[in-house]
């Protein structure tokens, strides 16, 4: 597994605050990549504070585990720790902080995600959405009920209702979900970038950008589309699948197996043949 790209961004939108932080973090002797974005709920006081203490948690989780032994159990870890840890913030005008979480971890040939809330992961190849994280709201569960359409959530009532986050009342429901190890893009974001497209062009627009600046190009082009819009921030991954040299030597070492069986086949069709020919003499004879 190798990063072939990456670009990021964070934007204020049309809003006057921007409540959205992420991280990328690679440890190059494990061979482990995380991206984490957290978007601060908006309305709720304190939301950029809680998307800044969930990085800041993050990177301390991620010092103490490396190297990661296992992906499942760190993500765990990781979302405990950035639940623990905002609620220790929520005090006075903070008293209310929450966010969501969204994390990527590349671990070798095991990729994972863990995620509370409306920012996803999306795994993208050849132009099309292969996986996605399915948000924690209100709309999603209509979505998954057959309700509404996936083009249907963006602009839903109920989108920016959320049952989960970190932060919250309760403790947060997550989800833990494993990608297949393929070249392909990732998409690590907030509600205010996937809004932007509709389930088919997300995949095409995402191929295109190959550089940061078509990645601030395109922002800004969707954000003149819209008179009102929330923050935006996007972690782009194009990620290579399994190494090449390995499958090469794992099809090298096939047919040398290969070759080795024909090569035995034979002495033993020729050694057969001989059996024979000795019998039918010793007849005669």
């Amino acid at each position: 597994m190798a990063i072939i790209q990456s670009f990021a961004i964070s934007h204020i939108g049309h809003r006057q605050e921007n409540q959205d932080s992420f991280c990328v973090l690679e440890d190059p002797q494990s061979k482990t990549h995380l991206v984490i974005v957290a978007d601060g709920m908006g309305g709720h006081l304190g939301g950029a504070l809680a998307a800044q203490t969930i990085i800041e948690s993050a990177r301390k989780t991620w010092s103490a585990c490396i190297p990661i032994q296992d992906p499942n159990k760190f993500l765990k870890h990781l979302i405990e720790d950035a639940h623990n840890t905002v609620l220790n913030i929520q005090r006075n005008e903070n008293a209310f902080a929450q966010s969501t979480l969204c994390a990527l971890l590349l671990h070798q040939h095991y990729w994972c995600s863990a995620h509370v809330g409306d920012s996803r992961v999306i795994q993208i190849a050849n132009g099309k959405v292969l996986k996605r994280t399915l948000d924690h709201s209100i709309a999603q569960l209509a979505q998954s009920q057959g309700k509404i359409t996936e083009d249907e959530l963006a602009s839903h009532p109920d989108q920016n209702k959320l049952y989960s986050s970190i932060g919250g009342p309760i403790y947060p429901k997550f989800d833990i979900q494993q990608y297949e190890s393929v070249s392909c893009r990732f998409v690590v974001c907030s509600d205010g970038f996937w809004e932007f497209f509709n389930a088919k062009e997300l995949g095409e627009f995402i191929e295109k950008v190959n550089s940061q600046h078509q990645l601030e190009m395109l922002v800004e082009t969707k954000l003149s589309e819209k008179k009102r819009h929330d923050n935006v921030t996007a972690v782009i991954l194009e990620v290579s699948g399994e190494d090449t040299s390995d499958a090469r030597k794992n099809t090298n070492g096939v047919r040398l197996l290969e070759k080795a069986n024909n090569t035995l086949g034979r002495i033993i069709i020729v050694s057969i043949c001989l059996l024979v020919v000795c019998t039918i003499l010793l007849f005669w004879l």
